[in-house]
C-alpha cells in the first residue's frame, strides 16, 4: 500500500497511526500513550491525563472523540463502552 504521507512527521495533530481497544483498569495503564480516545457507547470516562496527578470524570456520547492523551482508563466509574485508544 502507498502512503502518500510516509513522508511526514507524525504529531499529536496528525491523523492516528493505530488503534487498539481499551478495557478499563483500576490498575494498569495503557500499553499506548493515545492522542485520543474514542468513545462507542454513551456514559462517564474516569481518566488520568499523561501529566495530571488526579483522575477526572469526564462525560461522553456515541462517538465522541475526547482529544485527551490519557495514561490510564479506571474501571471504576467508567459507564461508556467500547472505548479506542487513537495512537
Amino acid at each position: 500500500m502507498t502512503d502518500r504521507f510516509g513522508n511526514y512527521g507524525d504529531s499529536v495533530t496528525a491523523p492516528a497511526r493505530q488503534a487498539f481497544a481499551i478495557t478499563p483498569s483500576d490498575e494498569e495503564a495503557l500499553p499506548l500513550l493515545p492522542k485520543a480516545l474514542l468513545i462507542g457507547q454513551p456514559g462517564t470516562v474516569v481518566l488520568r491525563a499523561t501529566d495530571s496527578d488526579h483522575d477526572v470524570a469526564v462525560t461522553a456520547q456515541a462517538g465522541q472523540l475526547l482529544p485527551i492523551r490519557a495514561s490510564h482508563v479506571r474501571a471504576n466509574g467508567t459507564t461508556a463502552g467500547t472505548i479506542v485508544g487513537l495512537a
